[in-house]
């Protein structure tokens, strides 16, 4: 990934891919976060058929897809969008005569750094948005009348109880994520990209290279920040599946994850259907992102 895109395309070549692959990985991400969520499940096949047999395809796989299009679309602009800034300034600063050249790669410690700028800039608005995702995919796992609700009420009841902060709760599970995990997002994809460019002759990528580096990101991304995005998961659940605190930190979630049956692997619960989704997911990402900078 080079830097020879203005901001404006970055946001927006970044908004549209991220609407694209959130319509491919979002009935994989539900089923992951119920499994992290609750316990009581047995594995992912179970989870697919009871959802299928009591809910639908639309409310059981589709259930509040709303937010999370709207954020995929500003995750992905501001991740492009700080990521393309903040490699470009480090060029400029540590590698005077890079910066001359757009079309030359990021050294992989820039894009690693970089990755984990873009992660900081977009938790903050990325939080509140996952922590309604997270209520709604799990609300019909509940009998409960109250639980089926639409975002705006999920948004006002969240408020009454918690207050406006309460929209943050999960926030410090979701800064290490996204800090940590966009640092080796990036620095992963650049790290394939230019193991691939050094096999052509051209240089230039494959469109099957592309995909492969977008998919293998998104592999690394999730391999090494999974923990983190179940204590997020069971944190934003806790009061809809459990009615339990609503207010609980990471290390009192993570406690809990320990002290049940399974102890450590409880962590890595929904981690097959989370790389599975990661898959086309990343690889729609970058190859979208790419693909419109060539021909835009």
């Amino acid at each position: 990934m080079t830097d020879n895109v203005t901001p404006l395309k970055d946001v927006t070549f970044g908004a549209i891919s991220g609407i694209l692959s959130k319509v491919v990985e979002y009935p994989f991400d539900t089923i992951k976060v119920r499994l992290q969520a609750n316990p009581e499940t047995k594995s992912t096949w179970d989870v697919i058929c009871t959802a299928y047999k009591n809910e639908g395809i639309v409310k059981g796989f589709y259930q509040g897809i709303k937010a999370p299009m709207a954020g995929a679309c500003v995750e992905n602009a501001t991740l492009f969008f700080v990521y393309g800034l903040s490699s470009s300034a480090l060029r400029t600063v540590f590698y005077p005569e890079r910066s001359k050249s757009p079309d030359m790669t990021n050294p992989l410690w820039i894009s690693c750094v970089s990755g984990g700028a873009s992660g900081l800039a977009a938790s903050f608005f990325l939080t509140p948005l996952e922590l309604v995702k997270c209520k709604l995919q799990v609300a019909n796992v509940k009998s409960r009348a109250e639980s089926a609700r639409l975002y705006t009420a999920t948004v006002k009841h969240i408020i009454q109880h918690d207050g406006v902060s309460g929209l943050w709760n999960g926030l410090s599970a979701t800064l290490l994520r996204e800090i940590g995990g966009t640092a080796v997002w990036f620095g992963a994809y650049e790290f394939m990209s230019s193991f691939f460019r050094a096999q052509n002759e051209s240089n230039k990528l494959t469109d099957l290279q592309l995909i492969a580096s977008g998919a293998m990101a998104g592999i690394c991304f999730h391999v090494s920040f999974f923990p983190a995005d179940t204590v997020k998961s069971n944190i934003q659940t806790l009061d809809v599946l459990h009615g339990g605190e609503r207010s609980v930190n990471s290390f009192q979630v993570a406690k809990i994850l320990l002290s049940r049956p399974g102890s450590i692997r409880n962590f890595y619960r929904g981690l097959p259907i989370t790389l599975a989704r990661a898959i086309p997911s990343n690889a729609i990402i970058f190859y979208t992102y790419e693909l419109l900078k060539r021909n835009f």
